[in-house]
């Protein structure tokens, strides 16, 4: 109830700032012949010359609200703990990878090079600063006192988003805005799949009391089921941006482009988050490969459910490619960077990606 009353709210408001942009294009008389309030690009040409206009930039404002709500991102992250924890794993796993997908895609296409909103880019930076770093830092904190594993991938998860807006801001500073995308897509392609390892083993290992999955029921998971503790250990690592996985490659990109955009204190910020992030996801870890025996804790009811070779071969392949992109993606980012980078543009933003290929 709690995220359909509030998805509903964050709808309206989003529906809300469309509205108004589209009013304020539509109803105002310019110089610039008939505009599509409906088109990117008339959208663009109208900011481009009028971005002063009170409206649209409240419009702006509401659907950016809205899209920070779908995302999870501080201070609209509220439901995101409590409906992880209370959701089917399933659903949940479903909720953590498509709304934060779609939601910083649909970002990333507004605020590109020639994107709808593109022209109020610097104008939003101070804003995005602040809910990237409270994110972070919010998400980071909650998540160390968690026992419930839901919960905690719930805090994770709007940490996750602060990064992820993090590379939003360094492609408005820096004009090379392609190659910042393909680095953003890889690090959401490095969440999505570790999250999805990690919620499979969550649902295979949880048993019947879905919701109340504590860490102390993954003592000596490795040793009752290796294929499930090295599935868990991936994705883990993954997520905490340990070295060879994809996640650690994410993290130093990004990290990269934070630097070379000079946003020092959210580039400390962003340390000290990878800093506190380890301890909550090196405890998980240590409850399910380093308790003792006499240390095992089993939850009422709780049957193991045995995954079909199929649904093995399929997380095997998540693990693959997390070990794969963490040693291998040079290709993957150019052919990602090179289809989103302007003609006019392609000489800068070569020389400028040069620590990629090295």
């Amino acid at each position: 109830k709690k995220h359909l009353i509030c998805g509903g709210l964050s709808s309206v408001i989003l529906l809300l700032g469309i509205v108004l942009i589209y009013v304020s294009i539509e109803g105002s008389s310019n110089n610039l012949g008939s505009l599509d309030g409906f088109d990117f690009a008339d959208i663009h040409t109208f900011f481009s010359e009028y971005s002063e206009t009170f409206w649209t930039k409240v419009g702006a404002s509401l659907l950016l609200a809205g899209l920070f709500f779908k995302m999870g991102l501080f201070p609209f992250h509220f439901w995101v703990p409590d409906v992880y924890q209370l959701a089917p794993t399933p659903v949940t796993a479903l909720l953590a990878v498509s709304s934060k997908g779609l939601g910083f895609a649909l970002l990333l296409l507004l605020f590109r090079t020639g994107g709808a909103l593109a022209p109020l880019g610097d104008e939003f930076i101070p804003l995005f600063s602040v809910i990237a770093g409270s994110s972070i830092l919010w998400g980071n904190l909650s998540a160390l006192g968690e026992r419930n594993v839901k919960r905690l991938i719930g805090f994770s998860g709007i940490a996750h988003s602060g990064y992820l807006l993090l590379g939003i801001i360094a492609s408005i500073c820096l004009l090379d805005r392609g190659l910042i995308t393909s680095m953003i897509f890889f690090y959401l392609s490095s969440y999505l799949f570790a999250t999805f390892a990690i919620f499979g083993v969550m649902v295979h290992w949880g048993g019947a009391e879905d919701v109340d999955q504590q860490r102390e029921h993954y003592v000596n998971l490795a040793k009752d089921n290796p294929f499930f503790g090295l599935i868990m250990l991936t994705g883990l690592c993954s997520l905490s941006g340990v070295p060879p996985t994809a996640g650690f490659v994410a993290k130093f990109l990004l990290f990269m482009v934070i630097f070379q955009a000079e946003l020092w204190a959210l580039l400390g910020i962003a340390t000290l988050g990878v800093v506190i992030s380890v301890y909550y996801y090196f405890a998980w870890i240590r409850e399910a490969f380093f308790k003792p025996s006499h240390a095992y804790y089993s939850p009422k009811d709780k049957k193991w459910i045995s995954p079909g070779s199929l649904f093995k071969a399929f997380w095997m392949g998540i693990v693959s490619l997390l070990f794969l992109f963490g040693v291998y993606q040079g290709d993957w980012l150019k052919r990602v960077g090179n289809s989103q980078i302007p003609m006019d543009s392609q000489k800068r933003v070569g020389e400028s990606s040069v620590f990629l290929s090295n």
